[in-house]
């Protein structure tokens, strides 16, 4: 009985081993499943993070050209209201009798440019005739 009492034995630790050859193997077939799958979503993390990182510098971008865009706005809006003052301080300085003389001296020219239009055709009627 000792032999069959071995061969139990033999048997039993063989079953064990085998048992756990295949316990072990459908561990390891799982953690590499369980892998792949992680390492899949860390490939679509990795995809995500580069696309949002690109919009974020696209966003940076759009924010750096509105500041510009803004700074240009403020300068403009500074230079035109200056420009306004410089205007209406001008006109402070223009009393009713210096507009008043500026008109009568535009008047005046506008007057001589006339007569010498006048003149001028005159001579050219004098020199070249009725030209009929």
């Amino acid at each position: 009985m000792s032999v069959d009492k071995d061969f139990v034995y033999i048997a039993t630790i063989i079953a064990s081993l085998g048992g756990a050859w295949f316990l072990v193997r459908y561990q390891v077939a799982e953690l590499i499943k369980a892998q792949k799958a992680m390492f899949s979503k860390l490939d679509t993390i990795s995809e995500k993070v580069v696309l949002t990182e690109q919009e974020v510098n696209g966003m940076k971008r759009e924010v750096k050209e509105l500041s510009e865009y803004k700074q240009k706005i403020t300068i403009l809006e500074q230079t035109t209201a200056h420009h306004i003052d410089l205007i209406s301080a001008e006109e402070k300085f223009v009393t009713r009798k210096e507009f008043e003389l500026v008109v009568k001296n535009l008047d005046k020219d506008i007057k001589e440019l006339k007569s010498g239009q006048y003149e001028i055709l005159k001579f050219l009627k004098k020199t070249f005739g009725d030209g009929k």
